[in-house]
């Protein structure tokens, strides 16, 4: 929703918008907002994807749904915020032409969609993995198919944009990057009201509910208490809710910083719409802070995954090791070493097929300056997510 308030960097009052340059002060903050979500956001989701895509292990259907999720941010940070930047510093005029103001303008509802997509499907693979314990887990195929549907409906709610978004010239002079909708039809207000219910509420709605039943079976471990199971299936049924304990975690966080981020975007069009937001002489400052807001959320997500998530944790850990052993390469002449535990048991607790454990782990050694995204290059995993 965010793209309501004309693409982010421009002012979306019904009036005509003059003064739109702010003080110098404002300006070098903006700019540093900027370039740090920029560098953070690629840098960030960059290892996440490639973590994932390189490390085998790594590759479960929350992984792949994570991965997905961060591919949604890094296409915001690569595209969006260059282009608010380009925006920005020509004094909010669009230099980037009408092709590239409707490609930066969809950019933010279809990635914003994928996220909160992404984020269900975490959430309900977590439910299916704890109420269903003993149900296969959702294959690859099953997975690829989920993240089409998602970004399916992703685009199908971005349709209207497509037709409505493009370059403004206003008596001013100046060019924005803005919607037009036709003159005196509740068209608009309509569409961004049901963006708001179909990517913010109803999702989150979802996700709490899901999250507190979930909790319930994990507290009131009915699987134990109505059914006898295997050894074999005790312990896959324990690893199962082991895992959804490590998702939890960073699940709620991402739920929290999707809240939070997202909600300022909601409020201003409510207030802009039935309130007197236009008349406010400050209004320029509100909608700078609703967009600084959106594009955070790319760049804050990453660290929410090594914040809350020890293994993701553990991915950066050893990517800036590396990148600090490419400005010292004596490290890695001088031959220093580093134990790497690896649990020869991680392919079947991936898959989760009811097979005899032995718990086998064996002790190999890498150099410290080595690929970071190798399977098993600087990186103890206990079990996989």
């Amino acid at each position: 929703m965010s793209m309501r308030t004309k693409n982010g960097s421009l002012l979306n009052n019904q009036s005509h918008p003059v003064g739109l340059v702010e003080p110098p002060p404002l300006r070098w903050s903006l700019r540093l907002i900027y370039i740090a979500v920029f560098l953070i956001g690629i840098v960030g989701n960059f290892v996440v994807c490639c973590a994932i895509i390189r490390r085998k292990r790594m590759r479960t259907s929350n992984n792949l749904f994570t991965l997905n999720l961060a591919l949604a941010d890094l296409i915001v940070v690569g595209i969006y915020v260059p282009t608010q930047m380009a925006a920005f510093e020509n004094d909010h005029n669009w230099p980037l032409g009408n092709f590239m103001c409707q490609v930066a303008y969809d950019i933010i509802p279809l990635c914003l969609s994928s996220s909160i997509g992404s984020l269900l499907a975490i959430s309900c693979d977590r439910y299916r993995a704890i109420a269903h314990p003993l149900r296969p887990r959702l294959t690859l195929k099953n997975v690829k198919i989920i993240i089409a549907v998602i970004w399916i409906v992703s685009f199908l709610l971005i349709l209207p944009l497509l037709f409505v978004a493009g370059t403004d010239r206003y008596p001013n002079g100046q060019l924005y990057c803005s919607e037009i909708w036709p003159e005196n039809t509740p068209y608009e207000q309509i569409y961004w009201i049901s963006i708001f219910v179909i990517q913010y509420i109803i999702p989150l709605i979802i996700i709490a509910a899901l999250s507190v039943i979930t909790a319930n079976k994990l507290k009131q471990n009915d699987f134990f208490k109505k059914r006898r199971f295997s050894q074999v299936e005790t312990m896959a049924v324990r690893q199962r809710m082991k895992q959804s304990t490590k998702i939890a975690n960073m699940l709620v966080g991402l739920v929290l910083l999707y809240s939070v981020c997202m909600l300022p975007q909601h409020i201003i069009y409510f207030w802009m719409t039935y309130g007197n937001l236009n008349y406010l002489s400050y209004k320029m400052y509100i909608f700078r802070l609703s967009n600084v807001f959106t594009m955070a959320n790319c760049a804050l997500n990453p660290i929410v995954y090594g914040t809350l998530n020890k293994d993701f944790g553990q991915v950066f850990r050893n990517f800036f090791a590396h990148l600090k052993c490419q400005h010292h390469p004596s490290n890695d002449s001088q031959g220093e070493q580093l134990s790497v535990i690896i649990d020869k048991e991680m392919e079947s607790a991936t898959s989760f097929r009811p097979t005899k454990s032995k718990y086998l782990s064996t002790t190999t050694t890498k150099k410290l300056c080595g690929e970071p995204f190798k399977d098993g290059s600087h990186i103890e995993i206990e079990d996989p997510i």
